[in-house]
């Protein structure tokens, strides 16, 4: 069971412990010697490592996904915590290792939020979408995946539960844009909430790593969805031909730009609302865990920020007294 994780480790810290190496590349000095640059995880962070000495006795050892122990140091460059491995190996058969520690997850409730989900499903009143939603709900598997699975690899909600909690969030946010346009259609809205992002259950795997699929790769989450959404609308005694096609391009167009990913871009209100929806939760999530995971408490505003393409405010520093009325 690990001690120390990520979050907790500081520059100076001596760093005795297991960890997930989600990245591995051999490179060379100036001089030509080889060295190792790892990037390491456990359910709390990432860090960059780095092995300078020895590379040769431990390189063959392990693979990007294997979970390492390190005898290292840590310290701090260009003002970010980075590891300076010593030695490391591979885990005993007496060393229990619990994915769980490696993996970040959801710091929701999991059953709670599923139990939220169910709500929403029990209040529609359209019974062919009551019938579609609890067709995929009372599938085992679909709702394993579905509570389990992340939102995404990197960007937003890239943890384990990341799915269900930014599922629900969308959907909660769509309640509140029906009752702000009663002229939307709430039923439509919501279960396309909760359906838009379901193909990231076959997209994206989380075993030792948060990966893409052969078939998130090949085929991408919006049109495994649609399969997914078209395999469940045919169980559906007698579902309308028109509301078929409403739910099709609610999922199709949820990207909301061509460039974005969406093969066609949003032509109905509850395809526009749900769109922007989307993209509140996930940008909110993304500026969130950027200000939560910055670890330069002497800095008002995080490092650059490559998705976002900035740096982001996080508030006047821990010296920083307020400014008083003169």
């Amino acid at each position: 069971m690990k001690k120390l994780f990520i979050e907790d480790i500081s520059p100076g810290d001596e760093v005795v412990e297991f960890f997930l190496v989600r990245s591995k590349n051999r490179l060379s000095t100036r001089s030509g010697k080889p060295y190792l640059d790892l990037e390491l995880q456990d359910r709390t962070g990432i860090v960059t490592a780095k092995m300078w000495d020895g590379v040769e006795k431990v390189e063959d050892l392990f693979e990007r996904g294997d979970v390492i122990k390190i005898k290292a140091a840590a310290q701090s460059y260009r003002d970010q915590l980075q590891i300076k491995i010593d030695d490391l190996r591979l885990p005993t058969a007496k060393e229990d290792i619990l994915l769980e520690e490696f993996l970040p997850a959801t710091s929701k409730d999991v059953e709670a939020m599923a139990e939220s989900i169910v709500e929403f499903i029990e209040s529609l009143k359209n019974p062919h979408l009551g019938a579609l939603l609890r067709a995929f709900w009372n599938d085992d598997d679909f709702r394993r995946g579905f509570v389990r699975s992340p939102a995404a690899r990197n960007i937003h909600h890239a943890y384990l539960g990341g799915l269900l909690e930014h599922t629900l969030n969308v959907t909660q946010l769509a309640e509140e844009c029906a009752k702000l346009y009663p002229e939307l259609d709430r039923d439509l809205l919501l279960t396309m909430a909760i359906l838009h992002d379901i193909g990231k259950i076959k997209e994206l795997g989380a075993e030792a790593e948060i990966i893409y699929t052969r078939e998130g790769l090949l085929v991408g989450h919006i049109n495994l969805g649609l399969e997914m959404l078209d395999e469940k609308i045919a169980l559906v005694e007698d579902f309308p031909k028109e509301l078929a096609i409403r739910c099709r391009h609610i999922l199709l167009s949820h990207h909301g730009e061509l460039e974005w990913g969406s093969p066609i871009v949003p032509k109905t209100p509850e395809a526009m609302v749900l769109h922007y929806l989307d993209n509140l939760d996930a940008k909110t999530n993304i500026f969130l865990r950027a200000i939560s995971t910055d670890r330069n408490d002497a800095e008002e505003f995080t490092s650059y920020h490559r998705v976002m393409q900035r740096n982001i405010y996080k508030g006047p520093r821990n010296d920083t007294e307020p400014d008083e009325d003169r």
